[in-house]
């Protein structure tokens, strides 16, 4: 499996978190809400405002589906706006580097933003690839926005019948 170096936060699904709030959904289920809820709330808003400060924006980085088969990985990663020349992949040891730079929009006559939810800027993810990924075939398509790779795997990992003579 393919190892995402980027690391995220949250434990979604752990059972002793589902069973540390079980009065605040109790109390969410009567209508009021608790006050666990309002403190989880606004350490919620504070770590999310803390977040868009730094060059950890979740939007700076190109959000990915990864997806495998028997012959190959397969990733598909989200870049509306970026062009070719502006993205670099490549592969070091175990892992597969990409890099890139989205441009800010420019408007004609003067025009002055008066709202933005796009990030701008440089962007780097790295992903640990597999020992039986062959680098050489590594096969990468840009359009529409969206980046596809496609790592074959070598077919020497697929094991072979042994004669006993």
């Amino acid at each position: 499996m393919i190892d995402e170096q980027d690391t995220g936060a949250g434990s979604a699904g752990n059972a002793e978190d589902a069973s540390a709030d079980q009065p605040t959904e109790q109390a969410a289920r009567a209508g009021r809400p608790g006050p666990l809820s309002e403190i989880q709330g606004f350490v919620e808003d504070m770590f999310e405002n803390i977040r868009t400060l730094g060059p950890t924006v979740p939007g700076r980085h190109p959000r990915v589906e990864m997806a495998e088969s028997s012959d190959a990985y397969y990733f598909q990663l989200d870049l509306p706006g970026v062009t070719r020349d502006s993205l670099e992949l490549e592969t070091v040891g175990d892992e597969l580097r990409l890099s890139g730079r989205r441009a800010r929009t420019e408007y004609a006559d003067g025009a002055v933003v008066q709202r933005t939810e796009r990030v701008y800027g440089r962007f780097q993810r790295t992903f640990r690839i597999p020992g039986d990924v062959d680098t050489d075939g590594i096969q990468a398509k840009l359009e529409h926005g969206i980046l596809e790779l496609r790592l074959p795997r070598r077919g020497d990992g697929d094991g072979r019948k042994v004669s006993i003579d």
